[in-house]
This record gives structure tokens, sequence and C-alpha cells, in this order.
């Protein structure tokens, strides 16, 4: 059963998602979040069957939004001189004149995430590198001026459209790619073995990175039920043709293209642009 599909809010302009179980998964363990007040979209696919993939996926997203809205809204000044001295505190926090501040905040909150599934998973008597985990894939808009910053954790993507062409803007986390960037192109590993994700590990390295923002952007978040089955090049053409439609049209006719190539696993699509769509 597909979820989602309304149109949302986005720092200056939109953003829409949908998932799906797919069609042999009982349940689904994908979640994704559009928070239109903090300005941020993630996509988390979730692993671990009878452990809670679903359960991971969607702590995960919870402890991020908490964290990021307790870092960017600074509590309230009891007097007018607290007021003023805590304004210029969090200046940095609030309105950020580089994306420095916002990108230290960002890494925190996702090691931060990190700790909170990984805690579940003690207590639920798992050994580190077991139990349930997630992926995550995001950005986050802090105003309207930007800075616009995406992160990472594991094998979900990051595309963006600009001038009709596609840029994959993550690398997977996984032994598949490590394999590729090694230089090996026979006995591959199979594309699902993650190198790291958000839970089984006590330590992680999440990559966090600002990206430019130019109008008529349109940026991708996917989990691997949707990436896994087709090339660079069917993204784009699928994203170039059903966009003219409007962004929840494109968002189902991506999910309808992975499926109709062989996808078997949960898929999740958010779908953003800086202006109108």
């Amino acid at each position: 059963m597909t979820v989602g599909g309304e149109l949302l809010t986005f720092c200056s302009g939109w953003a829409c998602g949908i998932t799906d179980r797919g069609v042999v998964r009982s349940r689904n363990e994908d979640n994704y979040v559009i928070d239109e007040d903090l300005g941020l979209l993630v996509v988390a696919d979730g692993m671990g069957g009878h452990a809670g993939g679903d359960v991971a996926s969607a702590e995960a997203l919870d402890a991020l939004r908490v964290h990021l809205r307790a870092a960017v809204m600074p509590p309230p000044a009891t007097t007018a001189v607290d007021e003023e001295d805590d304004e210029n505190k969090d200046s940095d926090r609030t309105h950020p004149d580089s994306a420095l501040p916002a990108l230290s905040t960002l890494y925190q909150a996702i090691e931060t995430v990190n700790q909170h599934v990984f805690v579940i998973n003690q207590h639920k008597g798992y050994q580190a590198d077991g139990g349930m985990g997630t992926t995550l894939v995001g950005l986050w808009c802090l105003s309207d001026q930007g800075p616009l910053l995406a992160f990472h954790v594991g094998d979900s993507r990051l595309y963006r459209l600009r001038g009709g062409h596609l840029t994959q803007l993550t690398r997977d986390h996984s032994l598949y790619q490590a394999a590729l960037d090694a230089g090996a192109v026979d006995n591959l590993p199979k594309r699902n073995i993650l190198l790291q994700a958000i839970g089984p590990s006590a330590e992680i390295r999440p990559e966090v990175q600002s990206l430019d923002i130019q109008p008529g952007d349109r940026y991708l978040l996917c989990s691997d039920g949707v990436h896994g089955p087709l090339e660079l090049h069917d993204i784009e053409e699928a994203l170039r043709s059903s966009l003219v439609e409007g962004p929840n049209a494109a968002c189902h006719a991506l999910l309808r293209l992975a499926f109709s190539r062989g996808s078997t696993d949960n898929a999740t699509v958010v779908l953003a642009g800086l202006d109108g769509p």
C-alpha cells in the first residue's frame, strides 16, 4: 500500500514523499519525514526483520528531529538582559553566517541518533553489529537563504536534477561500492551488504556536506528499493518526463518504474524543489 503524496513546504519551495511496502514484503521497514518547521527531509530504510527494522527507522527519525529542534531553538530568556545574551550566544545556530555551525550541529545530531538506536539494541540483548539498524539520507535547510546541507549513512541515496541532468550526490556505504572503488570487476559482493548503518555499531562516520543552491534544482531522496534496479539514466528520464505532471505524479512514476524493473524491497521516494512545482 502506498502512503503519502501530500505536497508540503520545504525551504523556499516544496516537497512530496511516498512509501510502499512493495510486492513481496509483509511490512514496510522504510520511513520518511518532511518537517516543514525544521526544513528537514529524511528517508530511512530500516533493517533487521524480527529485530525491528521498522522500529529502527522510526526511532532514528524521531530522535533526529528532537535533537535538531533543540539545537536550533534556544530556551526562552527570563530577563531582557538574558535575552540579549542568549541571542548573541546562539546567533550562529539560529541564523548562521556560514554552513560550519550547521554542519557541526547536524553531524552531532546523527551521532546522537546512532547512540539512541544502539542503546535500544543493547537493551534488547543484541551484541555489537547485531540487532536492528537503518540507513539515513536527508536534506536540512535552515532558512530560505540556506545553507542547504545533505547527509547520509548507508545506501539510501540523494540525487539532484539540474538543467535536465541527474547527478548522484551520495556514495553508498556498502561492500559493493567499496569493491568498485578498489577496481574490482569480477566476483563482486552483494549490493545490500552495508559497511555502516545507524544502530548496529557504537561508532559511525556519517557524511555531511553543504550544497550550492540554484533555482530550478530538484532533489530526489530514495531507498534502495527504488534505485536498486535502476540505472542513473532510467531515473533521470523518469523524473524529466513525470515532473511535468507534478511532484506527486513523479513520486508514483518512480515507484512504478522500480517495481516494473523487479524491485521486491520496500520503496520510498521524497522529491523536493527550491521553487514552484
